[in-house]
């Protein structure tokens, strides 16, 4: 699991939000929210890292480095990006 995956993942969990419930806040679809959290989808936009942050209440930086650091291990050799899509 990458690095926004498990953020996303943990925060919702922590927060006791349905994936529904964390999508509808996040004002992106249910499907969208799932790939990003089982790590299929790795680059949100900056408008829907701001809004996981807002929902998450994690600042912005946060996920944007997340998603900075997911990126590297993938041009390093990392996993890539398996996005059933």
């Amino acid at each position: 699991m990458n690095r926004l995956a498990e953020l996303i993942l943990q925060g919702r969990q922590n927060r006791k939000l349905s994936l529904e419930e964390m999508a509808n806040r996040c004002g992106i679809s249910k499907s969208y929210l799932n790939y990003l959290e089982r790590g299929y989808r790795k680059n949100p936009s900056i408008k829907v890292a701001s809004r996981i942050a807002a929902v998450l209440q994690v600042p912005l930086e946060e996920v944007v480095s997340r998603i900075e650091e997911d990126e590297a291990d993938t041009a390093h050799g990392g996993e890539a990006s398996l996005c059933p899509c």
